[in-house]
């Protein structure tokens, strides 16, 4: 059997096995599986907050990825760490799912994108009161800007060796950093940066400048083998709880 035959025979037998698989709601598929969730702190996406001794989790992406699962059947554990840190985590297989990421063709060779997309957030920089407007993108040049370690943000930012950026692990840092004189900008995805310059009361003022954002997903570990055999009932669930108004009405509650 030639090359052609065995992709023409694969994709038949993919297309009978989702044939197969129940049309109406994903409940039960998952159930019995604990899926290992890594996060970091970026509100209002991801918002974890710590008091008492005990930890609470919210945001846009959490609760999204929790509707999804629940329409699974499938648990949640939810691991803290900075977004590199996560990245890393579901490369190694040691995490399962991760909410929010960029989809790049580097990331694409450790993680599975459900086909799904989230928001697609501008990316806008933040400074200091009294400093350089930042109205185009030629206004960067000299600038030192803070980013998130790991991020992407848009092209050709992300490859301009030119520009002088400062990894930090967080965007509360990055804000501070900025508010202390220590760094010109930040750049963070608007409604995020809106958030925490309101939140964390610091001095920053959002340039006019706006670049289009990448689409943000559910990724799954491609090592995650526990889970990546649940991808076609996530898929189904997240497009549910979109068709159905529930991500919708997510969304809303955190403007």
């Amino acid at each position: 059997m030639g090359p052609s035959a065995i992709r023409a025979l694969a994709g038949v037998l993919v297309a009978a096995v989702l044939a197969a698989m129940p049309a109406g709601p994903a409940a039960a598929q998952g159930a019995g599986t604990t899926a290992i969730v890594a996060v970091n702190n970026a509100p209002p996406y991801r918002i974890i907050e710590h008091a008492g001794g005990t930890v609470r989790l919210s945001g846009i992406y959490v609760d999204i990825v929790r509707d999804m699962a629940r329409r699974a059947d499938l648990a949640l554990e939810f691991q803290e760490v900075p977004f590199r840190r996560a990245l890393k985590l579901m490369e190694d297989g040691r995490a399962d799912i991760m909410v929010g990421p960029n989809r790049t063709p580097e990331r694409e060779g450790y993680l599975y994108f459900l086909d799904v997309p989230l928001t697609a957030e501008a990316k806008a920089f933040y400074g200091r009161p009294g400093s350089a407007p930042v109205a185009g993108y030629g206004d960067l040049a000299g600038k030192r800007i803070a980013v998130l370690r790991g991020a992407t943000y848009f092209p050709p930012f992300d490859g301009d060796a030119a520009l002088s950026k400062v990894e930090t692990a967080d965007y509360p840092t990055a804000v501070r950093l900025v508010a202390g004189g220590r760094v010109d900008l930040v750049v963070m995805p608007e409604l995020l940066g809106d958030h925490l310059v309101k939140v964390s009361g610091a001095p920053l003022v959002k340039g006019t400048y706006r670049a289009p954002g990448r689409p943000s997903y559910i990724a799954v570990s491609r090592r995650a083998h526990r889970i990546i055999t649940l991808v076609p009932v996530l898929e189904r669930a997240l497009s549910d709880a979109i068709a159905d108004g529930t991500v919708n009405r997510i969304l809303e509650s955190y403007r």
